[in-house]
Parts: C-alpha cells; sequence; structure tokens
C-alpha cells in the first residue's frame, strides 16, 4: 500500500500579456515571506497564529517524538528565509521505495535513546530531497482538478513535445496530486498528517497510513490532536506569497519565448496568479531519475515545481544539486530540454534578462 506521503501560439501570447500586467501591477519593493495574507478573518489569522506555534514547536521523546523521526519540528525543515520556507541544505529527507511491499514514503534518518536505526530493506531505493517552500500551497489548493488536467496535455495535442500528466493517489481521494516533489497528495490537511507521522513520528488521525497511526513509544496515540492538524493546515494555506521585487517584463517574454513557461505557467488556475507551475508532474530525463515510482510518477517525473519566492533560494532541484540559476536551467532534460537548449542559444542580454526575472521572483 502506497502511503506517501516548444512553439508558442496564440494562447500562451495572451497568457503573456496576461503575465506582463500583473507583474507591471506589483510593488517595486521586496515582500517579506511567510506572514498571514491580508484577506484572512479574524478566525484564521487566530488559526494561523496557532498553527505557527505549532509548526515551530519543538517535540522532545517526553512529547512524542519519534522513536524515529528526521526532526523535532516542522520549522527545521522548512526555515529559509522564515518558517515555511525551503529547507537548509544540509538537511535531506530520505524517501524509500520497497518494491517488495510497494512502498513509497519517508525513512526517518534519527532515532531517540534506545531504539535502532531502520534499515533500507534489501532492494530498497533511497532518494534524498531537500524540505520544498511552502509559500503559495493555499493558492494551489485552490487550482480545481480541471484545470489542471486542462494544464497537462498528456497525448501532446499542441505538438511542442510536452506530455505533463496529473498523478493520481487512488488510496485518498482519487483526486489529482498538488502536493509533494512528485504529487502525491491532493490537499494540504492530508499532507501535514503525513508529515507529522513520517518525518517527526507525531502519531494523529489525519495520517491515512493505519501503520502511522499508533506507534510503540510512550506517548499515548494519537500525539497530535486533530486540532493539531487543522491549526497547521490553516497556517500553510494561509501564508502570503511573496511577490516579486519588481517587474522584469524583458525577461517575462524572454521566459515564454524559449519555452519555460509552457510548464512554469503564469498563473496555474482563476485563483493561483503568479505561480508558474502547471502543478503536472513531467519527465525531467534519465538524470533525475531517482528510481521511484510513486503511484502514476515515474523516478523520472516531477511534479513543476512553483517558483513563488524564488529569489529566496541558493540552491535548486528536489535535490539542491544546481548551485545557481544558469545551472538549473541547464541541467533541465526530458521534457524540458528544449528550453534548455533555446537558453543556451540566446544571445548575452536575453539571457541575463531572463535571469533578472527569475532572481526578482
Amino acid at each position: 500500500m502506497r502511503v506517501f506521503v516548444a512553439g508558442l501560439g496564440a494562447a500562451l501570447a495572451c497568457l503573456l500579456v496576461a503575465a506582463c500586467s500583473r507583474q507591471a501591477a506589483s510593488p517595486d519593493v521586496d515582500m517579506p515571506p511567510g506572514g498571514p495574507r491580508a484577506d484572512l478573518t479574524a478566525a484564521q489569522k487566530a488559526a494561523f497564529d496557532r498553527g505557527l506555534a505549532a509548526f515551530t514547536r519543538e517535540y522532545a521523546p517526553a512529547s512524542g517524538l519519534g522513536p524515529h523521526f528526521n526532526a523535532p519540528s516542522c520549522a527545521t525543515c522548512h526555515n529559509l528565509p522564515t518558517a515555511g520556507g525551503v529547507g537548509p541544505d544540509s538537511i535531506l529527507v530520505q524517501v524509500l521505495f520497497d518494491k517488495q511491499t510497494d512502498f513509497v514514503g519517508v525513512l526517518p534518518n534519527q532515532h531517540i535513546a534506545g531504539r535502532q536505526p531502520l534499515p533500507v530493506p534489501a532492494g530498497g531505493i533511497i532518494d534524498r530531497r531537500r524540505g520544498p517552500p511552502l509559500y503559495g500551497l493555499g493558492l494551489l489548493e485552490q487550482v480545481t482538478d480541471d484545470e489542471m488536467r486542462a494544464n497537462c496535455d498528456p497525448d501532446d495535442k499542441d505538438g511542442d513535445g510536452v506530455r505533463g500528466h496529473v498523478n493520481v493517489n487512488p488510496h485518498y481521494d482519487g483526486r489529482p496530486g498538488k502536493f509533494g516533489l512528485q504529487a502525491h497528495t491532493s490537499s494540504i490537511r492530508d499532507f501535514i498528517g503525513n508529515a507529522l507521522a513520517g518525518e517527526i513520528g507525531i502519531t494523529n488521525t489525519v495520517n491515512r497510513d493505519p501503520v502511522k497511526q499508533r506507534d510503540d513509544d510512550a506517548v499515548p496515540d494519537p500525539e497530535a490532536a486533530t486540532s493539531v492538524v487543522d491549526d497547521l493546515t490553516a497556517y500553510v494555506a494561509g501564508m502570503a506569497v511573496p511577490k516579486p521585487a519588481r517587474a522584469e517584463p524583458e525577461g517575462l517574454a524572454v521566459f515564454s519565448r524559449v519555452g519555460c513557461a509552457t510548464c512554469h505557467k503564469p498563473d496555474a488556475g482563476k485563483l493561483a496568479p503568479g505561480a508558474y507551475t502547471d502543478l503536472c508532474v513531467h519527465s525531467m530525463g534519465p538524470k533525475f531519475d531517482s528510481g521511484i515510482m510513486d503511484f502514476s510518477s515515474r523516478g523520472d517525473e516531477w511534479r513543476t515545481a512553483p517558483l513563488f519566492g524564488l529569489r529566496f533560494r541558493s540552491t535548486y532541484f528536489h535535490d539542491g544539486r544546481a548551485k545557481d540559476l544558469p545551472s538549473a536551467i541547464a541541467m533541465h532534460g526530458g521534457e524540458s530540454a528544449g528550453s534548455a537548449q533555446r537558453y543556451s542559444a540566446l544571445g548575452q542580454a536575453d539571457q541575463q534578462a531572463l535571469l533578472r526575472f527569475l532572481a526578482a521572483l
């Protein structure tokens, strides 16, 4: 049982015009990330504040930590430049694919006193991943299933060589996944329930893996009340989206011209402007093949990363392998290889315009 957790036509031209208009309206200031959205009600703001406290809380064995875990708090792996941001390069979570049991999930690498490390099963595949930023997830959750499917073009009807598809978790609600690096989970709440159990060892009833709804430490289960998961959900969903530091219309035009916007769509849906993702999974080529099959997402297939707050990152991709933006662009393979090649063929002025655009997001 699974538990886890290009040719550009008139439509893209319209997309570009809309995105340019939105960027031009953005304030020419650096917006602080991680705070609450301005449209939260008083009750939502109160839940957001409780969720922030839960997100930064450090658990101990006496409060349910472990017995196996990766970190004592959510914020340990999502903290740059603020709580809710990307994780440090020094912390890479182990994701295990056990072909014998068809298990995909976190394999914690720490344990409380008196316990032994968890072994990698014979034939198991391990991939190490950095905690992604959580900014903008509340907007992504509002993208409809129909919008996601319309974004993907799995049969490549437009002939651009890009064949994205949705990843459906049949053990949950049967809906396309939005969250997780391979898009395995459809809701923030489910994602948080899974992460509490898998990453910190905090049992809860929202986590859908019955094996991890209980553990054998001395703390009664569930170790986190459902209300805690609800508050964490309110916090993650209520975080403000970092606005671009400045408008870069020339760079945006290059971004679209070379084909980046085919997958990094400026608007994922009507209620998710500025996301720069289609929320589909795409082949990134053999160099990105982890060997982990996560439902219908193959090892070389990854969800298009949203670009909210990109300027707050210093390394890129799921494992931080790219140390700067030019390297990140050049590493794109598979369905995105054409865009990387078109970027490489650009003149220096256009390349720099694109880099300035990305660095302002």
